[in-house]
């Protein structure tokens, strides 16, 4: 007999203590602290009082979470109200940028859009893209988060940053199943704002509402 089968034939007759409970008054175990020796009562105590601890601990860590997702609603409420508002259409760019950057406090942003009515061919969100860009926008299914590893739409934020560290870049689609027509770029001076294991949800609705506003450019 071996330690699995006297835990299984614990686990498969529940009556055994119930039939001598004498024996558990009479156990002794290692306190896991400071190796003390206590009765098999208080170490269960002590078991059930760390699920406690544990459970707060997840509690706390939820409603955490939730007041953060209430803020983040709530900035996207601002954000799309202000968009919403904004009946001239050569403005929306600018109003996505400056949006971004005072509701989501985020230090640079840029965007290009490369498919857009002439009249529009004035604004800094039309200047020509390298070929490169419009390849690799095409080939993201999701947001891409992470170092700034020599992007050329990093340069397109050289206004808000010297230097660029962190980068997050979102493809603009009218549709979720069209090609791009256009690239959000968001930066930081902190290598850590967006990491490459953060999730990306968030990020992916805010590039789906930016690119409902711009394909207004496209007529």
């Amino acid at each position: 007999m071996n330690d699995d089968d006297v835990t299984g034939y614990i686990q498969n007759n529940p009556q055994f203590f119930r039939d001598k409970p004498w024996l558990l008054a009479s156990i002794d175990l290692p306190d896991p602290h400071d190796g003390r020796v206590i009765s098999l009562a208080e170490r269960q105590t002590q078991i059930l009082r760390d699920r406690v601890r544990a459970l707060e601990a997840n509690l706390a860590e939820l409603a955490h979470n939730g007041r953060d997702n209430d803020a983040l609603a709530e900035s996207l409420t601002l954000w799309c109200a202000a968009l919403l508002a904004e009946r001239e259409e050569a403005r929306l760019p600018q109003r996505i940028i400056e949006g971004l950057k005072d509701v989501f406090s985020v230090p640079a942003v840029a965007l290009r859009v490369w498919e857009f009515q002439s009249r529009f061919a004035g604004l800094e969100c039309t200047t020509p893209v390298g070929g490169d860009v419009v390849r690799f926008a095409a080939s993201m299914q999701a947001p891409f988060c992470g170092m700034n590893a020599d992007f050329e739409a990093a340069s397109w934020m050289r206004s808000d940053l010297e230097q660029v560290r962190s980068l997050a870049l979102i493809p603009l689609r009218a549709e979720p199943a069209q090609a791009p027509f256009g690239l959000l770029t968001l930066g930081s001076a902190d290598p850590h704002r967006f990491r490459g294991d953060m999730g990306t949800a968030f990020l992916g609705r805010i590039g789906r509402l930016a690119g409902a506003v711009l394909s207004r450019l496209r007529g």
